[in-house]
């Protein structure tokens, strides 16, 4: 009876010894699978992508540098990547990278109108609470139609960014005209200045753009 006390003992004191290092393979096996996962959205293998979903697994990792898989997918032109994550039903649209990025703001700056519809469809927030917008991203790169887009699900014409950057200042200064167009006709302001003072007639002087500068300052003083 004493031995077997003892070898039950012994195997628990063996299996306590275990358990942390059973516990640290799982950990590491669980994070080569994310590695592996997001290495596959980088790569746009949607089989992979696929097979760690239906394995339970967490659609809304981040990488090594704090890019959600979504932001990663939309980033890398992995079509059916994108395709699998935003169709999962825990995905988090509004995942936002270190650097502060959605999905929806790169599908914006690219130009990608199915993507940005998709995502508006998905309820992909169009402000953030600080920071850069999927507008300032639009509006700088002169998509008109994404901007028209963003504008009629709520985005913030006036909204600004650090240094206190408008949409409207960011349009005048790539020389967009037809996006400073509409972004007036929805109420942007052309009297607001940045935290240096400079309005968007100024962005646009800056840049060159001296024909958008003087049709806005005679906004200014009529």
């Amino acid at each position: 009876m004493m031995i077997l006390k003892f070898k039950s003992w012994c195997g628990a004191i063996g299996l306590a010894m275990l358990l942390p290092f059973c516990f640290n393979v799982h950990a590491q096996d669980i994070e080569k699978t994310k590695e592996q996962f997001l290495h596959a959205v980088l790569l746009d293998n949607v089989s992979e992508v696929e097979r760690y979903l239906r394995a339970g697994g967490d659609p809304n990792v981040a990488n090594a540098a704090g890019d959600p898989a979504l932001v990663v997918a939309m980033r890398e032109d992995s079509p059916r990547s994108r395709e699998v994550l935003l169709t999962h039903p825990n995905i988090n649209v509004d995942a936002r990278s270190q650097k502060g990025e959605t999905a929806l703001m790169i599908a914006a700056y690219k130009g990608e109108q199915t993507w940005v519809d998709r995502l508006l469809k998905r309820q992909a927030r169009v402000d953030n609470a600080d920071g850069w917008t999927a507008l300032h991203y639009a509006a700088i790169q002169g998509y008109a139609a994404i901007v028209d887009e963003l504008l009629k699900f709520g985005a913030t014409a006036n909204k600004a960014a650090p240094g206190g950057i408008t949409p409207l200042m960011l349009a005048a200064r790539g020389g967009h005209v037809d996006v400073v167009k509409l972004l007036i006709k929805q109420g942007a302001d052309e009297r607001l200045a940045n935290d240096r003072g400079m309005r968007a007639a100024e962005f646009a002087r800056q840049h060159g753009h001296t024909a958008l500068a003087e049709a806005l300052e005679k906004r200014l003083n009529p």
